[in-house]
């Protein structure tokens, strides 16, 4: 008897996934790991920020938390994209099965998947992107 199996599915990833943004109650402290270009080290890993940080306003301004930012990140690039579109992945497979004599098995398959407008975290650690 032979059997042959497949499958394809396209998968979406909503934006939400791709980070949180919560003006106010999140911050970004940047790690500053040398003064001297690597000649001594200020931060290790036992202690990332030896300079503390930075904290959150919170709620404490009330409705003024936000007042005086934009929507960018930390980087200075836009939050959300004029022109973003949600990451996109599809994932596909097809397989042979055959019994041979004496109750022996074989099996043969391929299994494939296929991204776009996947996202990175930034700052280029996942290539250039186009």
């Amino acid at each position: 008897m032979t059997v042959v199996r497949g499958g394809l599915g396209v998968y979406t990833v909503p934006f939400i996934i791709s980070g949180n943004f919560q003006p106010g109650f999140s911050q970004t402290t940047t790690i500053v790991p040398s003064n001297d270009l690597g000649l001594t080290f200020n931060s290790t890993l036992a202690n990332p920020f030896p300079s503390g940080v930075v904290a959150p306003a919170g709620a404490s301004r009330g409705a003024d938390t936000f007042l005086g930012q934009d929507l960018n990140n930390a980087s200075g690039t836009r939050f959300v994209p004029l022109d973003f579109k949600n990451a996109q992945n599809t994932r596909y497979l097809i397989s042979v099965q055959r019994e041979l004599p004496n109750q022996w098995l074989i099996e043969g398959g391929f299994t494939g998947s296929h991204g776009w407008n996947l996202t990175t975290g930034g700052g280029g650690q996942a290539g250039r992107s186009r």
